[in-house]
């Protein structure tokens, strides 16, 4: 056994980096390879693509760094965050425009003396407020607070039950919206935990999957269209 032993333990070390290897190439598959996706991107979110892109590059090049988890949290959350803001800039507003927000003229901002608040029939004192005044340190250039990601993808499940929100027939199939539901609930599942803890290749390997199919299945296309429509 103690010939044996040390045998194994190489053989398996080996074999651990051989999966680790093949787990990170499948996790270096870039985001939005339609160039028009990363030119319809929001400055913000071309901020955070390119923050996660140089991470990966720098630091996640071989399966030497597969262990360092703290690299690969940080990398996910802001794949994460390029779906949050999009989400806000696109349906959020499109929600804000339902609740008599005067858009292009408060495009993620706050409107003085306005209330917006969206009441769920289905939950017990959950409202959300889409004027909320910015009054901390996020986004500090801006003067609206944006909705949290966990609570918009909620309301858009709720009007669409209700059937409160035919306009979003005019940029998404049903199928789309399956899809920005699915994805959406589980890049928010990740991000949560990006922000409290931190994850693994598996996870971030999930979250570019997402980012990927929201892509193909032309549910980022639709947020554009919509981002086009309310900011012309």
């Amino acid at each position: 056994m103690g010939i044996v032993s040390p045998f194994l333990e190489s053989l398996k070390e080996q074999l651990n980096q051989r999966v680790d290897g093949e787990r990170l190439h499948r996790c270096l598959v870039p985001v939005f390879k339609n160039s028009y996706t990363r030119e319809k991107l929001e400055s913000q979110s071309e901020s955070y693509l390119l923050t996660a892109e140089i991470l990966e590059r720098d630091h996640l090049s071989d399966y030497s760094e597969v262990s360092n988890v703290a690299i690969i949290t940080s990398i996910a959350s802001n794949y994460c965050k390029i779906f949050e803001y999009e989400l806000s800039c696109s349906i959020d507003h499109l929600i804000r425009r339902k609740l008599s927000i005067e858009l292009p003229e408060y495009y993620y901002k706050y409107q003085n003396g306005k209330k917006a608040f969206f009441y769920s029939q289905d939950r017990t004192n959950f409202e959300i407020d889409y004027n909320k005044k910015n009054r901390a340190f996020y986004f500090k250039d801006k003067d609206w607070f944006p909705v949290s990601t966990g609570a918009s993808l909620v309301v858009i499940s709720e009007m669409i039950n209700r059937g409160e929100f035919d306009e979003l027939k005019d940029f998404f199939t049903s199928e789309q919206l399956d899809v920005l539901k699915e994805v959406g609930e589980e890049i928010k599942n990740i991000r949560n935990v990006c922000a409290h803890s931190i994850i693994d290749l598996e996870q971030l390997s999930r979250v570019k999957n997402g980012l990927t199919e929201l892509e193909s299945k032309g549910v980022f296309e639709g947020m554009f269209k919509i981002k086009a429509l309310l900011k012309a």
